[in-house]
């Protein structure tokens, strides 16, 4: 399917007609959506493109559908996807979504709500979970150490953003 294009003073709109968009994620190199239809989907718009083209049939194995997705900020290539499945499964790509491969799968059974790539150090990520609690890994998701075992009366309301580095000279 081909975008509709609104232009609308100095933006332009991209729409997917009757996609419910669950999230939107970009890279210098393509946006990516992921959507609630068919247990779930990824989206690819190349960043010279016209046309979204699906790659969730990559997923080997396919997988439920994204959970949620982040793109590394230091590899335009580079794409983590958190599976809708129990338990939870990261994905890693490192060419833009042609391929996949599984990196960990969480030992938790509760739900990943938010996930973010540390913006000057990419081998770092945060997860956090429905019921509070944050977990950073340090080498790309292979492992995963708790950071916050509760976050009190914010529970499944946790937001992360990636902390703040400065960046290198």
């Amino acid at each position: 399917p081909t975008p509709r294009n609104l232009t609308v003073g100095k933006l332009t709109a991209l729409g997917r007609s009757g996609v419910n968009v669950k999230a939107l994620y970009a890279s210098p190199n393509a946006l990516y959506l992921t959507t609630l239809q068919g247990g779930g989907d990824i989206q690819r718009l190349p960043s010279n493109g016209t046309a979204w083209a699906s790659i969730k049939s990559q997923f080997p194995n396919f997988v439920a559908g994204a959970s949620l997705m982040a793109t590394d900020p230091s590899s335009a290539d580079r794409l983590y996807v958190i599976s809708a499945l129990d338990p939870p499964t990261l994905y890693r790509s490192d060419d833009g979504g042609k391929t996949w491969r599984a990196v960990a799968e969480f030992a938790f059974t509760t739900e990943v709500t938010n996930f973010a790539v540390a913006p000057h150090a990419s081998s770092t990520l945060y997860i956090s979970t429905d019921v509070g609690r944050v977990y950073r890994s340090t080498d790309s998701g292979a492992s995963w150490q708790l950071v916050s075992a509760d976050a009190g009366r914010y529970r499944g309301q946790v937001a992360l953003f990636a902390p703040f580095a400065e960046a290198p000279n």
